[in-house]
């Protein structure tokens, strides 16, 4: 894995929807014909208005939202443009604090390609300090292929 660099990340985040969750400075990738994979820290803030308003717990959709960020930033290092989850599913094993660092394993793979579209799946795993499994997002999703003129 690679880390990534500043540049690209502020370009491909200018297009990211929000809320981002990640930790810029912690962000590792790997791009390939056969891997997408990205590992990272993310934070969820207490004063996030979807945690705020919990006891204690960042949302499982928070989650989800931190999956997305990792699989946008593949997709669009892997040269594929506006991916949209087609299906998810988590899993919570135990609760994710708010303001507490976890790290997040993303890995994905393409499914089907064609010649405007590509269809594929992520794995994330949220695991705490200790390395145990907080939560696990599955989704897949499909994007066009970035049309070089």
């Amino acid at each position: 894995m690679e880390n990534l660099e500043s540049q690209t990340l502020e370009r491909i985040k200018e297009k990211l929807p929000r809320p981002y969750y990640l930790v810029d400075d912690s962000i590792t990738v790997e791009v390939n014909d056969k891997v997408l994979g990205l590992e990272a820290n993310a934070v969820f803030p207490s004063e996030d208005p979807d945690i705020v308003d919990r006891v204690n717990h960042v949302n499982m959709g928070s989650h989800l939202f931190a999956g997305w960020n990792a699989a946008a930033i593949l997709c669009a290092l892997a040269g594929y443009e506006s991916p949209r989850a087609t299906h998810a599913e988590i899993s919570a094993t135990k609760r994710t604090e708010p303001d507490e660092i976890v790290h997040l394993k993303a890995t994905g793979e393409i499914l089907e390609e064609t010649e405007k579209l590509v269809r594929g799946k992520f794995l994330v795993v949220f695991t705490n300090q200790e390395g145990s499994i907080l939560e696990t997002v599955t989704s897949e999703f499909s994007a066009l292929k970035r049309q070089e003129n």
